[in-house]
């Protein structure tokens, strides 16, 4: 039972793309502590702007209308979470501070707010002004992301800013809710995927840290898919080029999703598909809410090592792990799994993360309600 006579302290850790095979190789005791690492299905497809905004917003990307940068629509995801009306899970608390999140681009001066890695360039990526005035002091790395070479002491500097604002913020009025996330687990994933192992230590302890010093009564830790190395690439636009769909289908991105322009041929471009060695969702069996009609019709998912994404400008179908492919090399490269990782609450209590605020039981929520802690400043 918790005191109702002082304020709870809620902490989500965030771990993008953060994987439960990787992490049992590891030697994690700070993770460890804290309980069962158990799987936790990510959105279809598993992307950090849907899987991200969901858990935020405890959401089906059917109520908000986008699985990747911008809704089929021509908006970008930060619009559709403003058109949609959702409110994030943060403002249910008094004094948040939301740390990174990859799903907030624009900051709002409720309780310390840092944007994540897809902040609009012409939007101050932290509010209020002290905080941004701290975190230009701090040398801090705002986004978009830098050089993943250097991945470690971006990570470092991320942790070491939260903890400092953590305890200005303390100085000023106790917190009841934080939730930094941090991507790094995810970049190096995508690039240096041969270190991933020694950088999921470093995590670990960085998570001791954060620990010791927040002191939260409730500790959750999150991430929006999981990772492994990538067995090749496949390419969705040359799929449709080279099998004659171009009348009866278009994509909307690489790896996000197929618009059906002729609803008739639908079962002849699912077994097309399913012949690439696809399994392939309808939207209607996924995602549910008032902009469903914004979302792609087919869904085509590869194995969890088979990234399907490469440069629009290739009419190569099938790319192999021994591919330069962009930005990515293949020899290096990890990509995304379908299941993400979750620490301290109920797996079975999480569709596709909706709930996610298993963290504000009927107990914090009165306290809420009620104003217990310091008065909103």
């Amino acid at each position: 039972m918790l005191n109702v006579n002082k304020m709870t302290k809620i902490l989500i850790l965030g771990l993008d793309g953060f994987d439960k095979q990787i992490a049992e190789k590891c030697n994690l005791p700070n993770l460890e502590s804290l309980g069962k690492m158990n799987l936790v299905q990510s959105t279809i497809p598993p992307i950090s702007q849907a899987a991200w905004s969901a858990i935020s917003y405890g959401s089906n990307p059917g109520e908000f209308g986008f699985v990747y940068h911008r809704a089929i629509n021509g908006q970008f995801f930060w619009e559709m979470l403003k058109i949609s009306r959702l409110q994030p899970i943060w403002n249910s608390f008094r004094h948040p501070i939301i740390f990174n999140n990859p799903c907030l681009a624009i900051p709002e001066p409720h309780g310390i707010q840092i944007a994540g890695w897809l902040n609009p360039p012409s939007i101050q990526y932290a509010q209020p002004d002290w905080v941004f005035k701290e975190l230009q002091k701090l040398d801090y790395i705002g986004p978009p992301p830098r050089d993943f070479n250097l991945a470690e002491k971006t990570f470092e500097k991320r942790v070491e800013a939260f903890l400092h604002l953590e305890k200005e913020h303390s100085k000023r009025c106790d917190w009841d809710f934080a939730f930094p996330t941090f991507c790094e687990t995810d970049q190096m994933a995508h690039f240096r995927m041969q270190d991933i192992q020694p950088f999921y230590e470093q995590v670990d302890k960085a998570v001791g840290r954060i620990l010791a010093q927040c002191e939260a009564d409730k500790v959750y830790v999150i991430s929006d898919h999981g990772s492994d190395w990538a067995t090749g690439q496949v390419h969705i636009p040359a799929f449709i080029q080279q099998s004659g769909f171009q009348d009866a289908v278009y994509a909307s991105g690489p790896d996000v999703g197929l618009y059906l322009r002729k609803p008739k041929d639908k079962d002849v471009i699912v077994a097309k598909l399913e012949e690439l060695g696809a399994k392939v969702y309808f939207k209607e069996d996924i995602y549910h809410g008032p902009f469903l009609r914004l979302l792609p019709d087919l869904v085509p998912s590869f194995d969890d090592f088979l990234k399907p994404a490469v440069p629009w400008g290739t009419d190569k179908l099938m790319h192999d792990k021994h591919t330069r492919s962009g930005r990515y090399d293949l020899v290096k490269t990890g990509s995304h799994r379908l299941h993400g990782i979750c620490i301290g609450a109920d797996p079975k209590l999480i569709e596709c993360f909706k709930g996610i605020v298993l963290g504000v039981d009927e107990l914090d929520k009165r306290m809420v309600e009620q104003g217990c802690g310091c008065p909103k400043s």
